[in-house]
């Protein structure tokens, strides 16, 4: 009888935890403060924030890790329905690799990389279907060789080609 009552007891202490866990992950923080180029938790801060932040946005929740008062890691904005808006990798306070973005119902959108804040190598666009919209290459945030256009059943329709983010030709397909 007595064992029954510990291993009940254990099972109630882990569920009451793993409550309190769940609603710490739910609740937002204050934002936090710009100083210097820094973030602060609070106006009173003397040291810049570490840790991971989560706050309001308008009507969207934004969420980012922090090193010494710099965006550094994981960065998620979410639709007010809770849904994944963008997510991607923030280094030094800079856009860095891979980014996602995604529509309200949680459709991906487009999908890209990020080298030091500008966009880099392929980029796509998507239709609601998951079908290619556009692709094509970014080299220092500047449009470069052959950006492909499709129509919602897979058939190209527009090549172009770019140089220095100009078109220099372009083809249309019937």
């Amino acid at each position: 009888m007595k064992k029954s009552n510990y291993v009940l007891l254990l099972v109630f202490i882990s569920i009451a935890f793993l409550s309190c866990e769940q609603s710490k992950k739910n609740e937002l923080d204050q934002p936090l403060v710009v100083k210097e180029g820094l973030l602060y938790k609070d106006s009173t801060s003397t040291k810049p924030f570490t840790g991971r932040h989560k706050s309001k946005v308008l009507d969207k929740v934004i969420e980012y890790e922090v090193k010494d008062g710099i965006k550094n890691g994981d960065f998620i904005l979410y639709f007010p329905n809770g849904k994944i808006e963008m997510k991607g990798k923030i280094i030094n306070d800079k856009n860095e690799g891979e980014w996602k973005y995604y529509l309200p119902d949680g459709t991906l959108q487009t999908s890209g990389f990020y080298l030091n804040d500008l966009p880099e190598s392929t980029w796509t666009w998507f239709y609601q279907d998951g079908k290619i919209f556009e692709q094509g290459n970014f080299k220092n945030g500047v449009r470069i060789g052959e950006w492909k256009t499709f129509d919602q059943y897979g058939k190209l329709r527009v090549a172009r080609k770019f140089e220095n983010g100009m078109v220099k030709d372009s083809t249309v397909f019937n």
